[in-house]
């Protein structure tokens, strides 16, 4: 950086204060495992780990006569709040889980299309 002083017509004391520059904090990821119970497919779209308040994405898809009844969800650390997850549905079984600060171990459950 440059910087310029005009001087006035008396003696002037210049004094700088240098400070470190702070490092932009790289904030702490969390991983999302992925379980099926059987008679369909979950794969992560990219990403298996997230930021807080970071999304990731994942596909969960039933076989033949089947569908995704529920997603359970389970804490390694038993410490989670499940009313702060959010995930949400789009369309082609595509799902985004916003991920908060915990490891997540999620399993979809596929059960029987009535009829």
């Amino acid at each position: 950086n440059e910087y310029t002083f005009v001087m006035g017509e008396e003696a002037e004391t210049v004094i700088a204060d240098f400070a470190e520059i702070e490092k932009p904090s790289t904030p702490k990821t969390y991983e999302l495992v992925l379980k099926s119970s059987g008679h369909g497919t979950v794969a992560h779209v990219d990403a298996t780990t997230a930021a807080p308040g970071e999304s990731i994405f994942f596909h969960a898809v039933p076989e033949e006569g089947y569908y995704l009844e529920r997603v359970g969800i389970f804490n390694p650390d038993n410490s989670i709040d499940v009313s702060l997850i959010r995930l949400y549905e789009h369309e082609d079984n595509l799902y985004e889980l916003v991920m908060i600060n915990h490891d997540i171990i999620m399993t979809c459950y596929f059960s029987p299309i009535p009829g």
